[in-house]
């Protein structure tokens, strides 16, 4: 928050009452880049190809590509979960909500690569 107030002009007051929270800004970061993700991944599967693990592979080479094009410091969700664990923290929500969503996405495309195999219905 000191480092958005600095580099922004604006004091910390000032910050939260713009966003309503001191953790608003966080939320709104964490949702930007979940959206930004969503929309660079969702595409790849069927632009890939029609076979199923051309879609799981274009995923993968995408995360990798986007990684090393963003610098190689890890998931910025990871990375931002370490300091948020407490499930009541706004941003909590947008984080789990994010990787949930990349687990379907992926779980969908390997389901898909053998449609016989047994569900696994448990964590990982």
């Amino acid at each position: 928050m000191d480092l958005i107030a600095a580099e922004s002009g604006v004091t910390k007051r000032t910050l939260c009452d713009r966003f309503g929270s001191k953790e608003q800004p966080v939320v709104e970061y964490l949702a930007a880049r979940d959206e930004q993700r969503r929309d660079f991944l969702a595409e790849r599967p069927a632009a890939a190809g029609s076979s199923p693990g051309d879609g799981v592979l274009a995923v993968l080479d995408a995360s990798r590509d986007r990684s090393e094009r963003h610098g190689t410091r890890g998931c910025g969700m990871v990375n931002a979960h370490t300091g948020i664990d407490d499930p009541r923290h706004p941003a909590h929500q947008v984080i789990a909500g994010q990787k949930a969503w990349m687990l379907a996405l992926l779980t969908d495309l390997a389901r898909r690569l053998a449609p016989t195999a047994p569900r696994h219905s448990g964590g990982p």
